[in-house]
């Protein structure tokens, strides 16, 4: 099947099979699969990635037209059903059109469908801000209206359903053009990012050639003319005033005949003759139900029998009496349907001289659909998006040289389909320059070929405008061309081998690099297999170095040394380079970590020798092996073994690092926190003496005004104000007095909070300066006892002690006796600094709230992170910020499906430094955005 696309094909009929080799142009997707991409597709698993997607697309309309695509594509990749079987119509059509979910092959084309994202987020922060408009939620109401038009252009009526189909596409456009509305006036004002009116622009391009068509009249008259209150939507009363007087008949009739009925019911004569005291409808007309035995009792002349029950014991019966009723009532019935069909005609009419603006307005919604599942995918990824290489190596509109910076650059990558089934992926980095070779080896089972998918799937994400599982900034180029072989292709059928399949994977590989050079990207999983070894390592020599001269950028997994040894030979080692996936030998398991530059061993005779081999067998296989080979593949274990020490090494210390942090920063906050208290109640109480003192001064004036009106003379006896001065100046010094000595006592109490942290046995060192709490002395340790040590002998000022771990500490901070201490005697300025401080924090909060003036400092960027990540940067930031003495903070999470910002902000709430937060003002991000104000 897959040989068919490699010739000329044509959709097929009944009677037509799919590999017809007539002289016709074939379809659109049969040549856009040819040349290999077909088989990278199918080997990358690109249409599991594309079936996630579907599931978070909202329109019924975008989720079938990705299912015809992808059906489409693997019947013509031989996947689907026999060949003999015929193509549906919509199949057929999806045979003559590019997969809407497609990697593009031009640059250009990928980097609008890149910036498409960048403008999604900035047109959903418009969204929130222009009036609550929830474009995504009009989407998920949208029905595919293709065939409603066509009836419409036919002059067929539509139906209400229909009409309201249609009401909310025009809604749905309504909402998409006021949001972009809204971007053209803060572009205008310069309130918009470059990179933003760049996306804005990329998602208008994709939406439409013009500006978003509205309808806004038809809009308005489908309003009017819809009533949706019922459970079954109908034609409303307000559409005519024919349509209102013909229903006012309609409920007058239907008043009178239930009037005249419900007299018969209580008539007793007619009463008895009923099986039951109701009464009934038959073909729209009200009838009574009659006992079968009582019939000739009741039945008058002109009484209209509509039928009987199942059993026959009841005869449903129009009386005469009722009969001129039911036809007033059928009558005025018919006229309302009638204006009914007056409305519905017109209204179809309006649609139908609309169809074409309409076609228009479902395919931008269609494709605003796939944008928003795009950028909804890549966030569930944690996904940043790429800087896509410039074929020549330039960037910016200068072409200043992207020197040193490889074409592919991708830290800690992942392969998307495992984070999506939830499985635990280890990261890897992918360094490659364009036109240049990566052989990576090592053991089975260790990772080779999840790296080559997950490279080969990247590249594709990226073409296709997804965010890649990556962390910084991930960089790759666009290739035309991308030839895969991964996999076992043999075939039964077409009598091939599995070294056949790969043969004619390396000749289509060849074939594109002659033809495209630079832009072609070669996955080879383990070359030239199947045959031979000798010969297939010397073949798989000659095809490597053949696509590197070509300018193929290549990538291939391998068990041959001889392809480990190009990146050391002279002519080659400018362009090849090694790399080792790792299995840990103790363990028996892989550790799935790529290392760049340096080979793998494949461990065969080792991982043998675990598994329980005999050793007799495999002492046979060294022997056989010989010296050289035996030391190579030990040369190469002891590589991976100092490697993976140097690794859990590196860990290790990264963790330490981190922990030391954390216990700084809390000592930090902890320090600060004391100090704010010590000045606030040394604050509060001074002032409160000035208070008292300014107390004793009013009732002073008032005893001298009372004195020197009774007795002039006892006046001269009261103390002078002076003197007063002095005693409160002299109770002042006292106090401060006090609170010197409860600065010290808060001041020791910060240094054994200092302390209490603990000394980490991992950290403590010979040389260390520590305090021994027992005894309220500081020395230097010259002694450790135990591993981990569990005792310390200190040198003190007069003797040498050893004690338990516990008794000891680290040093108070210097920092914080500096912070404490103070002139005796000195008087401190009477500020209340709490107040300045909370005056500056509040300024930015409430009404006429002032925008954040941002720093490195006082901004956390958690975009593009998952929630949990985002949670713990948060957290981690905030303590930083208090430590810094930093009261109002901004964290910056982008708006996307709002996980980010929700985990964000739910973290801030119940953050017990936070005192208040608030979402972004328009200057500063909106929505996007948070800003907290710490305490």
């Amino acid at each position: 099947m897959r040989q068919s696309l490699r010739t000329s094909a044509r959709p097929r009929g009944r009677s037509e099979p799919l590999d017809s080799t007539e002289a016709k142009e074939p379809p659109m997707l049969v040549r856009w699969l040819a040349n290999g991409r077909g088989d990278a597709l199918r080997h990358l698993g690109w249409a599991q990635l594309v079936r996630r997607l579907a599931d978070r697309l909202r329109t019924d309309i975008a989720r079938s037209r990705v299912h015809d695509d992808l059906e489409a594509m693997e019947r013509l990749l031989g996947l689907l059903g026999d060949e003999g079987e015929a193509l549906s119509p919509r199949q057929l059509a999806a045979l003559d059109r590019l997969p809407a979910l497609r990697p593009e092959t031009e640059r250009a084309a990928a980097q609008a469908r890149l910036d498409e994202l960048v403008g999604i987020e900035a047109l959903w922060l418009l969204d929130d801000l222009g009036g609550g408009a929830n474009i995504a939620a009009a989407l998920s109401q949208l029905e595919d209206l293709e065939e409603s038009l066509a009836v419409a252009r036919g002059g067929a009526l539509l139906s209400v359903v229909e009409l309201i189909g249609v009401a909310e596409l025009c809604r749905a456009c309504a909402l998409l053009a006021a949001a972009f509305e809204q971007a053209e006036r803060r572009e205008a004002s310069g309130a918009l990012g470059v990179e933003q009116v760049r996306g804005l622009r990329a998602c208008a391009a994709r939406l439409g050639p013009g500006p978003i068509e509205v309808c806004a009249a038809l809009l308005t008259e489908l309003d009017r003319a819809i009533d949706r209150r019922p459970e079954v939507p109908q034609i409303s009363a307000d559409a005519s005033p024919a349509l209102a007087a013909a229903r006012k008949q309609v409920r007058a009739a239907k008043q009178r005949l239930q009037t005249h009925a419900e007299r018969l019911l209580r008539n007793p004569t007619i009463a008895e003759c009923l099986r039951d005291n109701y009464l009934s409808e038959r073909d729209g007309r009200i009838v009574l139900p009659v006992r079968s035995d009582r019939l000739g009792a009741v039945r008058e002349r002109g009484a209209i029998i509509h039928g009987s029950s199942a059993t026959g014991q009841t005869f449903y019966l129009e009386p005469a009496s009722l009969v001129e009723d039911n036809n007033a009532l059928r009558e005025a019935e018919l006229a309302a349907v009638e204006e009914e069909r007056k409305i519905l005609r017109a209204l179809s009419t309006k649609v139908a001289e609309r169809a074409t603006s309409l076609r228009g307005m479902q395919r931008a919604c269609v494709e605003l659909d796939f944008m928003l599942a795009r950028q909804a995918l890549g966030e569930q990824l944690g996904g940043v998006i790429p800087i896509l290489h410039p074929p020549n190596g330039l960037e910016g509109p200068e072409g200043s040289v992207a020197h040193g910076r490889p074409a592919i650059d991708l830290r800690a990558a992942r392969h998307p389909l495992l984070l999506l089934d939830g499985v635990e992926v280890v990261p890897n980095d992918i360094v490659l320059d364009r036109g240049h070779a990566l052989v990576v080896s090592g053991p089975n089972a260790g990772g080779k070929t999840v790296a080559l998918k997950t490279l080969g799937m990247l590249a594709l994400m990226a073409a296709a405008g997804i965010a890649l599982p990556c962390e910084g900034q991930p960089r790759l180029p666009v290739f035309s061309a991308l030839i895969t072989d991964v996999g076992d292709d043999q075939s039964i059928t077409a009598n091939l081998s599995t070294f056949s399949a790969h043969v004619g994977h390396v000749r289509e590989a060849l074939q594109a690099a002659a033809d495209q050079g630079p832009g072609t990207l070669v996955l080879l999983d383990e070359v030239a297999v199947g045959t031979d070894p000798e010969q297939g390592a010397a073949l798989a020599e000659a095809i490597l170095v053949a696509l590197v001269n070509a300018g193929a950028t290549v990538v291939v997994t391998t068990h041959y040394d001889r392809l480990k040894l190009l990146a050391t030979q002279p002519a080659t080692s400018a362009r090849f380079h090694n790399a080792a996936v790792g299995f840990d030998i103790a363990r028996m398991r892989p550790t799935f970590r790529l290392s760049l530059g340096v080979p793998g061993s494949s461990s065969a005779i080792a991982v043998a020798r675990r598994l329980g081999l005999p050793e007799a067998v495999l002492t046979q296989a060294e022997a056989l092996l010989g010296d050289e080979g035996v030391k190579i593949d030990e040369l190469l274990r002891d590589i991976e073994a100092e490697r993976q020490s140097l690794a859990r090494t590196r860990e290790r210390l990264e963790r330490d690092q981190l922990r030391l942090r954390q216990q700084d920063n809390e000592v930090r906050i902890r320090e600060r926190r004391l100090l704010e208290g010590v000045r606030s109640r040394k604050a509060k109480a001074y002032m409160a003496a000035v208070e008292q003192l300014r107390a004793l001064e009013v009732e002073l004036k008032t005893k001298r005004k009372h004195l020197r009106r009774q007795d002039p003379d006892q006046v001269e006896q009261l103390p002078t104000r002076a003197e007063l001065a002095g005693e409160a100046r002299s109770t002042l010094a006292k106090h401060r007095a006090s609170s010197d000595a409860e600065a010290v006592t808060e001041a020791a109490a910060a240094r054994a909070l200092a302390g209490v942290v603990g000394i980490d046995p991992r950290t403590l060192a010979i040389g260390d300066r520590v305090q021994v709490l027992s005894m309220k002395q500081e020395g230097e340790v010259v002694a450790l006892s135990g591993n981990p040590p569990k005792k310390a002998t200190v040198q003190l000022a007069t003797l040498r002690t050893t004690v338990k771990l516990r008794d000891l500490s680290r040093p108070p901070s210097p920092e914080l006796g500096r912070k404490l201490a103070r002139k005796p005697g000195k008087a401190d300025p009477i500020l209340d600094f709490q107040a300045v401080i909370q005056a500056q924090a509040q300024a930015h909060f409430g009404e006429g709230a002032v925008a954040l003036k941002t720093s490195v400092d006082n901004v956390c960027d958690v975009r593009g992170q998952r929630y949990e990540d985002a949670q713990d940067r948060v957290a981690d930031f905030v303590a930083t910020a208090l430590a810094r003495d930093q009261d109002v903070v901004m964290i910056r999470h982008g708006h996307g499906g709002g996980a980010v910002r929700k985990a964000v902000r739910e973290l801030l709430a119940r953050h017990e430094s936070v005192r208040r937060q608030r979402p972004g003002l328009p200057a500063e991000g909106g929505d996007a955005v948070t800003v907290a104000w710490l305490q």
